[in-house]
């Protein structure tokens, strides 16, 4: 006498059998947050890096609790990653230099972070406020030793979007969950230095002057209330043309 078969929840045929597998599709991903810059008006060779260091940020999961390295992922000082000399703000003076453009992309991911809730481990302001984001919400980098680093708060990864399309350079955190709580940033001048005039001889073209800032940059999460930074931007005395 043959033992009975017994197939629960699936399919005998040819003496071989087929479990009714019940397929649970993943959890769609969330957008916690994203901003966006332009790059109107830059160099080629700024766009250049700045849309290389947006690939290098494509697809990054940061797990939990870990710590994100901008430097240590973009590599703007290889030569070998295809970046090019750009210019780069010295003081308040355009030189060309490796990887010149890649902070605007650090800048955009550094507020699509601070929206999104990750833990700032390290930012740094640049000498002279940039016109591409609000003052006080800048980061800039450098090699080896000013890098933006990030850390994931949350029970559960985070993933990174980045692209550059036309003129605008975007960066998203997308998760398996939504934003716990809402986020607000807010930047406060808290003091202002207007620029001086100055006569360089032989000088064909004028510039404008920056003022100095000292701004105070806030995060509010849910009824979290918290202070990012207090930064200080260098004054840039206008020059006058002969």
């Amino acid at each position: 006498m043959k033992a009975p078969v017994v197939v629960v929840g699936g399919l005998v045929l040819a003496g071989l059998v087929w479990a009714n597998l019940r397929v649970v599709p993943a959890k769609p991903e969330q957008r916690l947050a994203g901003y966006t810059t332009s790059l109107k008006g830059r160099k080629k060779a700024q766009i250049r890096n700045a849309t290389l260091a947006a690939r290098a940020l494509e697809g990054r999961v940061i797990g939990v609790g870990k710590v994100f390295s901008y430097n240590a992922v973009v590599s703007a000082n290889d030569n070998d990653s295809g970046y090019v000399p750009a210019p780069v703000s010295v003081e308040g003076t355009m030189v060309p230099a490796l990887g010149g453009g890649v902070c605007q992309t650090s800048t955009t991911l550094y507020n699509a972070a601070l929206l999104a809730g990750l833990t700032v481990v390290e930012r740094h302001p640049h000498t002279v406020a940039p016109k591409y984001v609000p003052p006080g919400r800048d980061a800039a980098v450098a090699w080896p030793g000013v890098d933006l680093r990030l850390k994931n708060p949350y029970a559960f990864p985070v993933r990174l979007q980045a692209s550059v399309r036309g003129e605008r350079l975007c960066v998203e955190v997308w998760a398996a969950q939504g934003l716990p709580r809402a986020v607000t940033l807010e930047s406060r001048v808290l003091s202002v230095q207007e620029p001086g005039h100055e006569r360089v001889p032989g000088r064909r073209r004028a510039s404008q002057g920056t003022p100095g800032l000292r701004v105070a940059t806030y995060r509010t999460q849910g009824a979290t209330r918290e202070r990012l930074s207090d930064d200080t931007y260098a004054t840039l005395n206008a020059v006058n043309s002969d």
